[in-house]
């Protein structure tokens, strides 16, 4: 920061030009445009304005780096040669696709989530730019709830969306973000993150989602086994846990007495419902794969080509209620479109992700919230629509 050598009452005041230019650095601009990247991909982004906006934040940040004074580095490892080969693959597959205009579709989609990726990969040879990202993630995720909150408290519907068109994406989002906010309060306490985590656990409790809450339970025994918390810890993450629990409960108390409904809307209940045999989606997800089975078999190889699901699952769908465009599944779904080649490129690129991360947090480049809120993600994926929507 610059400072305005003016005396003024006794002491430096900082220049108003200082402080602007300090906050518009390079690092500060390139951090800025990596968080505003999800924000098209809240609305499901697949409108053609989200991705020429995407288009636009990812020229720029390329641009940026580029004009950086230090030597990035960018090697051929398994997550960029197969993710890579992945979008190369999927454009190869308009040539036997079943319906081009979908694949182009997907297509459009999976080279922006590749250009996110590379440029999520070249700022964060940046230190400062790492913190920041992961700091500003964790606010845009509460802000995020915050709006969620919102538009539960006003909406019919039961479960919690936020922007998003359905309430699992939404829960998908917070699972990381629940990761990274108590990594940061276990790293070092203070009341407003403190509440940032308890805002997002709040919102992920009134999504109801069975898959998310399974997913997060797995990942917290994995980060409470890495981290050994200590009695201090325990409080503060059981003050959080509790707090946002007693939370929810409150405002789906408050939902259904401004709805006049005679009982409070209850997270949690879907699991009850799951228990009594009341629930379709166990049988409805099973019968997506019995489908998804016999559409893979017409093209063990390549598959249907990118995006073509919803194009081919009505001719196997099981019943007339089990219409759906995506199996509840990214890996089936990429199994179905492109086939065991594309399922293997997928494959390879998340394993390469995940030991690229392993091996970053073992030699103190990033903290371990980060390699468990990409696991969190890639097995949510396999469990829910996340990708889709």
């Amino acid at each position: 920061m610059y400072l305005d050598r003016r005396r003024d009452g006794g002491g430096c005041r900082l220049s108003y030009v200082g402080r602007l230019e300090s906050l518009f650095t390079k690092s500060n601009i390139i951090t800025g445009l990596l968080l505003l990247m999800p924000v098209p991909w809240l609305r499901g982004g697949r409108e053609p304005v989200a991705a020429v906006v995407l288009f636009g934040f990812i020229a720029v940040i390329f641009f940026l780096i580029w004009r950086l004074p230090i030597k990035l580095r960018f090697n051929w490892s398994l997550a960029h040669t197969s993710g890579l080969s992945l979008v190369a693959w999927s454009a190869i597959s308009l040539t036997w696709s079943v319906n081009r205009y979908q694949s182009v579709s997907w297509l459009v989609m999976l080279v922006l989530a590749m250009g996110v990726y590379l440029s999520v990969y070249m700022a964060f040879q940046q230190p400062a730019v790492r913190e920041k990202w992961l700091n500003g993630f964790v606010w845009m995720a509460t802000g995020v709830s915050l709006v969620g909150l919102i538009i539960f408290l006003v909406e019919d519907y039961e479960r919690l969306t936020s922007l998003f068109y359905w309430a699992n994406p939404m829960a998908a989002f917070a699972l990381p973000a629940i990761i990274a906010s108590i990594r940061q309060v276990l790293a070092r306490f203070s009341w407003p993150r403190a509440t940032a985590a308890a805002i997002v656990l709040t919102a992920f409790w009134l999504t109801d989602s069975r898959t998310a809450v399974l997913t997060l339970a797995l990942f917290g025994f994995i980060g409470l086994a890495i981290y050994r918390l200590r009695k201090p810890y325990w409080i503060n993450l059981v003050l959080i846990m509790t707090t946002s629990l007693v939370l929810a409960l409150a405002l789906g108390w408050i939902k259904g007495h401004l709805q006049g409904q005679a009982t409070a809307v209850v997270p949690g209940t879907r699991f009850e419902e799951a228990l009594k045999g009341e629930s379709q989606s166990g049988s409805d997800r099973l019968n997506y794969l019995k489908s998804s089975w016999q559409m893979w078999r017409e093209n063990p190889i390549i598959g249907s080509g990118a995006g073509t699901f919803a194009t081919v699952y009505p001719q196997y769908q099981q019943s007339v209620v089990s219409a759906v465009s995506d199996p509840h599944n990214f890996y089936i779904k990429t199994l179905v479109e492109l086939g065991l080649v594309g399922l293997s490129l997928l494959l390879l690129f998340i394993i390469g992700l995940l030991v690229a991360a392993v091996r970053a947090w073992w030699r103190g480049g990033i903290p371990a919230a980060v390699g468990l809120g990409l696991g969190a993600i890639f097995v949510h994926i396999a469990l829910d629509i996340d990708l889709s929507f």
